[in-house]
């Protein structure tokens, strides 16, 4: 039991006050009389009220008493924890993604999470009915819609941590699936509020609280990690290393393993909140593991360390639609790994209605653009693409180049400082396409991907510009063609926790089983069944993960590299906000059941006895 106004006790002091109005004499007046024996009543009212004498029973000083202290109880507003949420059928989440691993809430913030959770159990009263569900990067359903506790605990006693990035969207879902048309439903999370797909929308009837785990953001981590071949030697790469810090955190050290031997250190610095980037020249053969590590004292340890592989150079068949443009050719044609085709766009549009335009890595348009793009990867120069939203506005003139994204993998090792350009396009386009490089007449490059369709635009001719003369061109063009030719960063072998890996056997005879090596040493076997092909995807530990058929093997680096994670600054309530609305809080929850009404009951019934007891004797 707790009070909320527990200054009324003062009024306790009361109590003593009615007592001693019990020992007080009364004043009478003095009269001269012949005789006392008509006055002996009289004279024992005399001796009952002598000052100070002790104090008989009386049942009207208990009772007034007992009333004056029941008052006193009520003004205190007495409250008592009762259950944790106020609906019969709850959901609660549980938020184990990588940031929940932060330890400013000793020993961690989903430690916290599971001795809440456990409360919420213990709360629950006889026709509550609860659930269950773990969520990182997807959901895991711990315990179905159950009235039994011990199952409840023996779910959280299970609980693991996870190292993915978190997304509630699904978890959300489920949960209101269950709960749909269920009276007083509602729904628990448990998070530090880093994690994704909060947009979704649920049904009306549904009340969402939201207990904030966490208490400060103190971390700085290796957001970001990408490979670059240089010139035609295959051992030779740049590894580009993005690193951010939160909560005051200025400066720390990054080291550079190479198959674990350590041969670089660099000191890194973070200014008023912005990432830091640095950028190795690596040598090595294929095969050989990168490791980079940042050594900083903070909360979270998880995100301190990055795995990458140097890769071989696969070769990518690239098409590109034009009437003709010199640099493009000639720059497509230089890089070794990369069968360019040209076509005019005249032939372009009737392999592409007859939908033969496809089996390439990376389709090329030059000022032109069909009317319309099947799946695939493309790169749009100075064109509008033919996507829903997209058009163009018309022509402005010297646009100036303000900034571009330099952490996003179409953009690294590219500087566009002081670029020239003589007219550009201005574009309206939907709010899903995201700009890569502005200007002062808006983006110059952007990015649209959707499903299986990804676009990479160019709002200028290469022939209004200096940029063919610049070395931000090669790089960008090169860029585009590892990124938007493959998908994937590092030619496919640069990891995020819970990505699969697909793998095709070319051993015959055809192997039973794909061997694969986790970050721990420990071998595991994943059966061919018969086929060709076969998707590991048990990549939920960061690190190193090798694989091989008995012909093949490849190595595969498994890394945080999120910034939503690395930032672990705990959402407050109050700035929570789910599909727009801002959720309730689940800790007023813990502690409703308001107890004064009953104590203020309690002193108007003695009330009322006391005068009953006064008007009729009974004393």
């Amino acid at each position: 039991m707790s009070f909320l106004t527990p200054a009324a006790f003062w009024l306790s002091l009361l109590l003593p006050a009615v007592v001693l109005l019990y020992h007080l004499k009364l004043r009478r007046t003095e009269v001269l009389v012949s005789s006392t024996f008509l006055w002996k009543k009289a004279l024992e009212d005399m001796h009952a009220n002598a000052p100070f004498q002790k104090l008989v029973r009386n049942l009207l000083l208990y009772a007034q008493l007992l009333a004056l202290a029941a008052f006193v109880f009520s003004l205190a507003k007495p409250i008592q924890a009762g259950r944790a949420v106020s609906g019969r059928s709850v959901a609660v989440l549980i938020d184990t993604s990588a940031s929940m691993q932060a330890t400013d809430v000793p020993p961690s913030r989903l430690e916290a999470a599971r001795d809440a959770a456990l409360k919420l159990v213990d709360q629950m009263a006889g026709r509550d009915e609860t659930m269950r569900v773990a969520f990182d990067a997807t959901p895991h359903v711990l315990a179905s819609l159950t009235a039994e506790k011990a199952q409840l605990r023996a779910a959280l006693e299970a609980l693991a941590p996870s190292e993915a990035a978190g997304s509630a969207r699904e978890a959300l879902l489920i949960a209101a699936s269950v709960l749909r048309g269920r009276p007083e439903a509602s729904i628990v999370l448990l998070s530090d509020g880093r994690c994704q797909g909060l947009d979704v929308s649920l049904p009306e009837g549904i009340e969402v609280r939201y207990l904030k785990l966490g208490e400060r953001g103190l971390n700085a981590g290796i957001t970001a990690l990408d490979e670059r071949p240089m010139g035609e030697d295959p051992g030779r790469i740049q590894l580009f290393v993005e690193t951010r810090a939160v909560g005051g955190i200025r400066q720390g050290t990054l080291r550079r393993f190479l198959d674990g031997g350590l041969v670089d250190a660099r000191k890194v610095s973070w200014e008023g909140g912005k990432p830091s980037s640095t950028v190795f020249e690596v040598r090595g053969a294929p095969e050989t593991r990168l490791k980079a590590v940042l050594d900083v004292e903070d909360d979270l340890a998880l995100d301190n360390a990055a795995y990458a592989v140097l890769p071989g150079r696969p070769r990518r068949k690239v098409l590109l639609v034009s009437e003709g443009n010199y640099f493009l050719e000639r720059l497509l044609n230089l890089d070794k790994g990369t069968d360019l085709y040209t076509i005019a766009p005249k032939d372009y549009a009737p392999r592409l209605a007859a939908g033969e335009a496809g089996g390439y890595a990376l389709t090329v348009l030059d000022r032109w653009a069909p009317e319309r793009l099947p799946e695939g990867r493309y790169l749009v120069l100075n064109a509008v693409p033919p996507l829903e939203g997209f058009k163009s506005l018309g022509p402005a003139a010297h646009p100036v180049v303000l900034d571009w994204k330099r952490a996003h993998p179409l953009m690294r090792f590219a500087n566009f400082s002081n670029l020239q350009v003589r007219k550009c396009i201005r574009w309206d386009y939907p709010s899903w396409v995201q700009p890569l490089l502005e200007s002062s007449e808006g983006p110059l490059i952007l990015l649209a991907e959707r499903a299986h369709l990804r676009v990479a635009v160019v709002g200028f001719d290469l022939f209004d510009s200096d940029w063919p003369f610049r070395l931000s061109f090669p790089v960008f063009v090169s860029t585009a063609v590892r990124v938007l030719g493959s998908g994937e960063e590092g030619g496919g072998r640069i990891l995020r926790p819970g990505d699969a890996i697909p793998w095709h056997a070319t051993a015959r005879p055809l192997p039973e089983s794909l061997s694969i090596t986790g970050p721990d040493g420990v071998k595991t076997a994943l059966p061919f069944g018969g086929g060709e092909d076969v998707t590991f995807a048990g990549t939920e530990r960061t690190g190193f993960y090798e694989l091989g058929d008995g012909q093949d093997k490849r190595v595969y680096g498994v890394s945080l590299r999120s910034r939503e994670e690395s930032d672990t600054t705990p959402v407050p309530q109050e700035e929570f906000v789910l599909s727009g609305k801002k959720a309730a809080s689940a800790r007023p929850a813990l502690a409703q059941r308001a107890l004064w009404p009953w104590f203020a009951a309690v002193a108007l019934l003695l009330l009322c006895l006391e005068w009953a007891m006064y008007h009729r004797r009974w004393l």
